[in-house]
C-alpha cells in the first residue's frame, strides 16, 4: 500500500542504493504476506509490538540467519518510520523491539597439553633467545631478549623461564 512511496523516499531522501532498495523492499513484502497469512485483515498500519515480536519468531523458527532477521528489522524500522512521518501511523511499534543478538565467536585457548607441551620445550632449550621465541611466538620477544640481554652480563636460560611461567 505505501511501499512504492517508502521505496522512493529511500532512493530520494535517504539516497539508498538500488540493492538497499531491493532487499527493503523484498523484507517489507515478507512480512505483509506474514501479517495477510493471518487472517485478521492485519496491515503495517494497524498491526502492532506483538505481531513484529511473532514476525521474528516465525523467522527464527523456520532457520532464518540472525543477521538476515536483523535486516528484516532495519527495513521494518525505516519503513515505520517513514510511516509514522507521513501520519499515517500514531505509534511505532517498532520502537519496543529488539533485534536478536549476532553470535560472536567464543576465544581460543590452549589445551593442556598444548601448555606442557611447550613448557617442556622450553626446558629443552637453553639458548634465551630461542626461549623467548618459542613461548611467546611475538616478533617484539626479540626486541625484549636482546634489552634483557644488554643490561645483564650473565643470563641464564632458567632466568628466562621463570619469567615466562
Amino acid at each position: 500500500m505505501f511501499l512504492e512511496a517508502f521505496i522512493t523516499y529511500l532512493r530520494v531522501e535517504r539516497n539508498c542504493s538500488s540493492h538497499t532498495q531491493k532487499a527493503y523492499a523484498t523484507d517489507i513484502r515478507m512480512f505483509e504476506e506474514y501479517l495477510s497469512g493471518l487472517g485478521e485483515g492485519l496491515t503495517p498500519v494497524n498491526c502492532d509490538k506483538d505481531v513484529v515480536r511473532c514476525w521474528v519468531a516465525d523467522l527464527m523458527d523456520k532457520g532464518c540467519a540472525v543477521n538476515s532477521v536483523c535486516r528484516k528489522l532495519s527495513a521494518l524500522r525505516a519503513f515505520f518510520s517513514y510511516l509514522k512521518e507521513q501520519g499515517k501511523i500514531a505509534e511505532n511499534p517498532m520502537l519496543a523491539i529488539v533485534a536478536p543478538k549476532k553470535r560472536k565467536p567464543l576465544p581460543v585457548f590452549l589445551k593442556e597439553e598444548e601448555i606442557d607441551e611447550g613448557k617442556r620445550t622450553l626446558a629443552v632449550q637453553t639458548d634465551p633467545e630461542a626461549v623467548l621465541r618459542t613461548a611467546r611466538g611475538e616478533v617484539c620477544a626479540e626486541q625484549k631478549i636482546k634489552t634483557e640481554i644488554k643490561n645483564q652480563s650473565a643470563v641464564k636460560p632458567t632466568d628466562f623461564i621463570k619469567k615466562l611461567c
